[in-house]
């Protein structure tokens, strides 16, 4: 783009822009699915029945602001989170939704850990959101993933691998028949 006044090509008045070199633009789809952006990211997700909060932090930077999310759409979040980073942590509070989103995050790659739920607001101001919950869940989990096992308290989860029967691993909520003398029953007394 050139600007002119009177026919004068080089004057004063005159702006031209310069020339940038072509680069090539095209990359190799490999070489750009490999360079992740960042070494670790970190979800703390506060999980109830209609919808999740999260908190994101990436690296060792500053937790961003707590995100509402629903089941389907934190997957989908959580999923696009392993082509940002190198490694993907998360945590979430043990609770009656039992270990199904445990689960399917592990499948898709992602370190997740279940804790221990607690009361998080440690200076006792009294006050307690889905936001403060989330953001304490990323920061102890901060801790945790550097190398503090005591910033949280994880659970385990039971294992339901293949080839386990019904009878052994039940489906949560099932009714399972006690044994003869299951706790709260006495034995009877052998007879002679």
């Amino acid at each position: 783009m050139a600007w002119v006044l009177a026919g004068e090509q080089n004057s004063c008045y005159t702006k031209v822009m310069k020339k940038k070199p072509i680069t090539n633009t095209h990359t190799n789809n490999n070489q750009a699915q490999t360079a992740k952006q960042y070494r670790q990211i970190k979800l703390g997700i506060d999980v109830h029945a209609d919808s999740y909060r999260v908190v994101r932090q990436l690296a060792s930077a500053s937790p961003q602001p707590a995100q509402k999310l629903t089941p389907t759409e934190f997957l989908r979040f959580a999923h696009k989170q392993l082509a940002l980073a190198q490694e993907v942590h998360s945590c979430y509070e043990a609770g009656p939704f039992g270990y199904v989103l445990h689960r399917a995050l592990l499948k898709m790659g992602i370190h997740n850990v279940v804790v221990r739920p607690q009361n998080w607001d440690e200076l006792g101001r009294g006050v307690k959101t889905d936001r403060t919950d989330a953001l304490a869940l990323v920061q102890r989990l901060d801790r945790y993933v550097q190398g503090n096992p005591k910033a949280l308290a994880v659970v385990r989860v039971p294992y339901t691998g293949a080839g386990t029967s019904p009878s052994t691993n039940p489906a949560p909520g099932a009714v399972t028949k006690r044994p003869a003398n299951a706790r709260g029953t006495r034995p009877q007394p052998a007879t002679l």
